[in-house]
């Protein structure tokens, strides 16, 4: 039914036939069948997102005459909101491109709205917005590059070439040189991030002394952190074990209910280590009677096992002794 074009009645209705043929085999799984049914009722149909796209190349096409239309900005946000609480996979990128072209003074405060309601991810929207704004030449990217201390998932190195070329005076450029390393060097960049740095900073006439010997110390870092893990060699002696006994873990083992997982997996554990919890599983589903699938994963999110499960995984990922490396 996920690939079909009907409405919401003629999905609704499937999923009650379905719910009504599994009923005597599977009372759980029939329940969930119907839950669906009155979940999709509810929504408007699938041509929602093909809708929503059409309008936002519109609004693209609108904002081509430069003209601010914040009335028309807010009506189109209302839009996306009602869209987003009706499909999970949106595209904020482009609706915020969208919306910056109907109306770049009232973008801003329309994404702080967004973020303020939980509708958009904060990190996210700061980047694609301030990206989107210079595009369209709505701000200066020497105003854009000054968001940087600001979290959000920048293209840090974009913003920074995009500055020096909107500067002509070389101690501007300087200090946006400046302004970006103080705060860039607290973000993750790998050696080879800084070594562009470096040539886009010597391209326009910058100091790179800084973002050079930022390179030489993530390189380092990283062959130190390289040379203190074990080698594949020295770990494979410890990952050979004889094949668990998966007839005896399950012996006597009701999976469909919580109790009856979190044996399992205690009996399992009490074999010979290492243990791998994607074979258990894999075993576990492969055992699992038919019309019992609903009940098999309400035991899985049981308290009680989830709990088991999460000590035995911290106990296996925490290490006793080191310490954490940074550059």
């Amino acid at each position: 039914m996920a690939a079909e074009r009907e409405d919401a009645s003629g999905i609704a209705d499937v999923y009650v036939d379905a719910c009504r043929v599994v009923l005597l085999v599977s009372p759980t799984e029939a329940a969930e069948f119907f839950e669906q049914a009155i979940e999709v009722s509810g929504k408007i149909g699938e041509e929602n997102l093909s809708r929503w796209q059409a309008l936002a190349n519109l609004a693209e096409a609108t904002g081509a005459d430069t003209v601010d239309r914040p009335e028309l900005a807010y009506r189109f946000s209302r839009v996306a909101e009602l869209v987003v609480a009706y499909n999970t996979s949106f595209s904020w990128d482009y609706a915020l491109e969208s919306m910056a072209a109907l109306s770049p003074s009232s973008a801003p405060t329309i994404a702080s709205r967004w973020i303020d309601r939980k509708f958009a991810d904060r990190e996210e929207t700061l980047g694609w917005l301030a990206a989107a704004l210079v595009a369209r030449k709505a701000i200066d990217p020497r105003d854009a590059i000054a968001l940087l201390p600001f979290e959000g998932r920048w293209t840090g190195i974009v913003m920074l070439k995009r500055a020096l070329e909107a500067s002509s005076d070389a101690g501007e450029r300087d200090a946006i040189a400046t302004h970006f390393i103080r705060y860039a060097r607290h973000r993750h960049h790998e050696a080879k991030d800084w070594l562009r740095v470096g040539r886009l900073l010597d391209q326009f006439g910058v100091d790179s002394s800084d973002a050079a010997e930022l390179a030489r110390c993530v390189a380092r870092v990283a062959r130190e952190q390289t040379s203190r893990r074990p080698s594949r060699r020295k770990r494979d002696w410890k990952l050979k074990r004889q094949r668990a006994d998966w007839d005896a873990i399950f012996r006597d083992v009701h999976l469909n209910v919580p109790g009856g997982v979190a044996d399992a997996l205690a009996r399992y554990r009490s074999s010979e280590p290492p243990w791998a919890h994607d074979e258990f599983y894999a075993e576990a589903i492969s055992r699992v009677q038919i019309g019992q699938e609903a009940d098999f994963l309400k035991a899985i999110d049981a308290p009680t096992h989830s709990e088991s499960l999460m000590a035995s995984i911290s106990s296996r990922a925490c290490p006793t002794t080191g310490s954490a490396v940074w550059p």
